[in-house]
This record gives structure tokens, sequence and C-alpha cells, in this order.
């Protein structure tokens, strides 16, 4: 939405030229229709609503608070009280916002690649080899493998976008071999661990954040797909939800049904929300915050993280006697391989039968 509507209008029209007097003039004002807000209530799929934030003041704070209350999905955020930036400048800097927080992880990403090869380097001239170039280079520079391993995700994640928007034609991320991770000794929660988990995340206030997060952990959905869920992929007669391809990655799109705990809160969503995507409540870097928040008010280890939710769901869900293969179509994984990855085997299990 780029044009300049005013926030404000007249709130009475004179019918005649106002005379000038000796006295001050006070003009009343009445707010205007929010066009872009009204517009994202009526979208279509196919859509993408788009905002702007001009800001002198927290930009960042105020551009995501807009791009949640105006239920859009992109956002352009600029400091129009930047001497280079603002109303009396020939140019603008922005930064945009998208709704899940990937544009911030993929620009971060992106710019190792510039850091080892150069800036001026075109991205469209790497090959495959730059993979392990750039691996080296990470390593040697004091990341661990696991932080290699995330970062060359997020750029192939970034090159999937360029491919599919028909801005080059490979990807030579697409297929890189990832490090070999030594991972902490904790990386799920146990029967014990849960308990503590959802009674510190329920004693937080946060109901909404106490919801969600038990329906992570519930589900084991990503943490996009979650806040993506739309009405339309909802059945609750049959107490299950379509999980729909994301644009620019593989995932495919599947029905998953829900247990009755993420089943209830689904229903607490849907009673509370007139958006048609009832479980977006906030950016995906604050659902990480929070539940972060909540691991660690349960007293749990440090290593313990939003994804270990999803390692703790294939955990119990294998122990609980689920075939490998259903649980690796339930998560959308790439291989089977990927699944036993997940699991961490334990002397006990939770009930995650459905």
């Amino acid at each position: 939405m780029t044009a300049a509507v005013a926030d404000y209008t007249p709130s009475n029209l004179m019918p005649q030229k106002l005379k000038k007097g000796t006295d001050g003039l006070s003009l009343e004002l009445s707010r205007t229709p929010d066009i872009l807000a009204e517009v994202s209530q009526i979208r279509t799929k196919e859509q993408v609503i788009v905002g702007f934030a001009a800001e002198t003041e927290n930009l960042m704070e105020n551009a995501r608070q807009k791009l949640i209350a105006k239920n859009l999905d992109l956002i352009v955020a600029n400091d129009v009280s930047a001497p280079d930036s603002g109303f009396t400048a020939d140019t603008i800097a922005a930064t945009l916002l998208r709704r899940d927080g990937t544009l911030k992880e993929y620009r971060i990403a992106l710019t190792h690649l510039s850091s080892t090869f150069g800036a001026g380097t075109p991205f469209h001239d790497l090959t495959r080899n730059a993979v392990g170039i750039l691996q080296d280079a990470l390593l040697k520079s004091g990341d661990r493998p696991v932080t290699v391993n995330k970062i060359c995700r997020h750029i192939r994640a970034a090159y999937n976008r360029l491919v599919d928007d028909d801005l080059i034609e490979r990807n030579p991320f697409r297929r890189f071999k990832a490090l070999i991770e030594h991972h902490p000794e904790h990386r799920h929660l146990t029967l014990d661990d849960i308990a503590r988990f959802l009674a510190a995340a329920e004693a937080s206030g946060n109901e909404p954040g106490f919801r969600i997060a038990r329906m992570y952990l519930y589900t084991g959905l990503r943490r996009r797909e979650l806040l993506e869920l739309r009405r339309d992929a909802i059945d609750l007669d049959r107490r299950r939800i379509r999980v729909p391809n994301i644009k620019h990655h593989s995932h495919r799109e599947r029905w998953i049904i829900l247990p009755p705990p993420a089943l209830d809160d689904l229903r607490w969503f849907l009673a509370r929300s007139n958006s048609d995507r009832p479980l977006h409540i906030c950016q995906a870097d604050t659902l990480t915050h929070w539940i972060k928040g909540y691991l660690r008010a349960a007293g749990l280890p440090e290593s313990l993280h939003l994804h270990s939710l999803r390692h703790t769901f294939v955990t119990h869900a294998l122990l609980s006697g689920e075939s490998a293969w259903k649980i690796k179509d339930h998560l959308d994984h790439s291989s089977i391989t990927v699944t036993e990855g997940y699991a961490h085997t334990e002397p006990e299990a939770v009930n995650i039968r459905y």
C-alpha cells in the first residue's frame, strides 16, 4: 500500500469560506478509515500485503507492531529523521521485515558469503565448491559446526528464493553436506521436564504464549508452519489441520491429526481471533524468546531451546510405539535418516498416539 492517505480529516465541513478573525482557530479532526488494515482482512490467498512504516523513533519495534496489528506479510520500515533518509533527502534507506522474520536471518547469512568471497562477487557465479570454502572459513574464524550448518541452511533458503523468483538458475547450496555436530547432552525434554516446562509456561501469565508453546510441543510442527496456519486449513470435526507447502521451501502440503491438548488450544485461539491466521499472535523470534524463557524458568539446561521441542516430539512418539515412517511424514522430513537423528532414547515414553 503506497498511497499517502491522510490519517485524519476535518470533522466539520463549512459551506462557506471562513473569514480571518483576530482570534485563533481550533480545527477538530476525525480518524479516517484504516485502508491497510481493512485490505488485509479481505485479502485472497494469492495476495501479499505490503505496508510502509515511516518512523522517527523506535523504528524496528514500531514497524513490527504495525506488521502484526495490521496482519501484513511484509513491511518497509524507514527512519525519516535520518539526514540521508528523510522527507528532505533524495535517498532513502529502509529495512524489510517479513512476518516470519526470515529476511534478517538471510541477510546475516549472506553477509558471510560477502566477507568470504568479497563484496563484489556475484552470487550467481558461485559454484558448489563455494560451500566447502565457506565452511572452512567459518570454522577457522571460530564458529562451531552447528553454527556453520545453520548459516549454510539460511544461505540455501535465500538462494531458493532467488531461484523461485527466476533471478538465478541454480542454487549452489542445494545439496550442501552438513558438518558433523557434537551436540550437548540435553537435546530433548524428559517426562518430568515436560511437566516443569508446561507449568512454567502456564505460571507466566501469558495465556497465548502458554497455549502456542503447548501446541508447538504436541504437534511437532515447524515454527512458521504453526504461526502461518490459516482458518480454511482447520477441520475441527475430524480433529485435523492441513499444513500447507510454504513457498520457497521444499515442504509439501500434508494433513496431521491433533492430539487433545493441541485441539483445545486451537479452539481457544479460534474463539478469540478474527484473523485469517488465528495463531499468528507474535513474530517468530518472539515465540522463540517465550519458549526459551519458559525453559529457563523451569530450571532446565541451557542447551535446550525451541527446536528441542521438535526433538522431544520425535523421541517420545517413537518410544510410544509410532512408526518412524509415519513420524517422518508427519514432520515432513526429507528422509528417515533425518527423523532417526531427532530421536534420543530414554527409558520412558509419553503418550502422543493419535
